[in-house]
């Protein structure tokens, strides 16, 4: 009789070395990814609706990439580059919507354009 090889033995400690290695990469993506919070406060530099418009839909963008939520993000952050065409957090923010949608290009660009507005952003 032949003694089977019990593969559980093998396989729980191989499943934890890959979600370890899958959170690590998680970590890695969020700690360079997308801006949680511009430097400056859209709201307050007009102080009208619009502005409160465009800070909500900023939010809402952020939320939609944590998400995985793409094109839902690209669209608020359409919104907010209406508003502020120059604030390079949503910039690179659209760069990161665009990475998810398999657009590599057009993310560049809005990374280019983000580093351009402000080229202390490390993003």
């Amino acid at each position: 009789m032949s003694r089977r090889l019990d593969r559980r033995l093998i396989a729980i400690p191989v499943a934890i070395i890959v979600i370890a290695a899958g959170g690590y990469g998680v970590d890695a993506f969020q700690a360079a990814g997308p801006v949680t919070q511009p430097t400056t406060e859209p709201h307050t530099m007009l102080g009208n609706e619009e502005a409160r418009r465009a800070h909500q839909s900023f939010q809402q963008a952020v939320a939609m990439l944590q998400a995985g939520e793409f094109e839902f993000a690209v669209t608020a952050l359409h919104d907010v580059l209406a508003v502020y065409p120059a604030l390079p957090e949503a910039h690179v923010n659209m760069g990161y919507a665009l990475l998810g949608l398999g657009e590599a290009d057009a993310a560049a660009d809005f990374f280019d354009s983000a580093s351009t507005l402000r080229p202390s952003l490390h993003n």
